[in-house]
């Protein structure tokens, strides 16, 4: 995820860039750092932003005049508006607001949000005897492996495409997807249960966890469920 600070403060720009990687520490997560709408807009041409902080602390005409230009580059940037006034905010062109000094459970629940939604509209592109489809990723629940084929599996649908396994497993590593078995990826929030032996998924649907797999899935998943959905492993 790339995220802008643009205010005139230079002292709040570093402080809030200090306060997001505290927050997150990943280097997945870029912050690039403005005191000027000129320096955002240049370097939004390169490399478009996800999430702009940005000063409301301004005249409102340039306010929205540098988000009309923001949105022309990347039209999904998410702009969160950041004053010391909270009635300067115009919330209809921004996706949250913060008031100065902001504080660092409000940062991020608007960065979590903002990346539940990218995760939500991210899609994978097929191509089948069926024609071409995009399959929302959020929407698998896991793939599987049949002869020289892949077979994508959602609630409502199966999609048997031409591939290898491993090139899914690859694509799909930084999106909350783990390969349970040489011949299964799952998705790890569609997981209901873990057994000794398999994993039962959202639909019901029971899968083999192998032998040299287990410990690593618990590893994987403990974090991000709640350890009364395990039984044994």
């Amino acid at each position: 995820m790339r995220i802008a600070i643009c205010n005139k403060e230079h002292s709040f720009v570093i402080n809030l860039r200090d306060l997001i990687n505290d927050i997150y520490n990943s280097i997945d997560i870029i912050t690039d750092c403005f005191t000027h709408g000129c320096q955002l807009l240049k370097s939004s041409v390169i490399n478009p932003y996800d999430i702009v902080f940005l000063d409301f602390d301004t005249p409102a005409i340039d306010q929205s005049l540098l988000i009309s230009k923001l949105r022309s580059i990347s039209p999904g940037v998410s702009v969160v508006a950041v004053s010391s006034r909270t009635h300067s905010f115009t919330q209809d062109s921004t996706v949250g607001c913060l008031t100065k000094p902001v504080r660092g459970d409000e940062v991020k629940s608007i960065i979590d949000s903002v990346a539940e939604s990218i995760h939500r509209t991210k899609t994978l592109h097929l191509r089948n005897h069926d024609g071409e489809h995009y399959l929302r990723i959020s929407d698998i629940l896991f793939i599987e492996s049949s002869n020289q084929n892949v077979v994508i599996n959602t609630l409502q649908n199966s999609f048997s495409v031409r591939g290898n396994i491993s090139d899914y497993e690859r694509a799909l590593s930084d999106e909350g997807f783990f390969r349970i078995h040489r011949g299964y990826i799952v998705a790890l929030s569609r997981i209901k249960h873990i057994l000794s032996t398999n994993v039962i998924m959202e639909d019901n649907t029971s899968l083999p966890v192998s032998r040299s797999r287990k410990t690593q899935l618990k590893n994987v998943l403990f974090p991000q469920q709640k350890r009364d959905m395990v039984r044994s492993i």
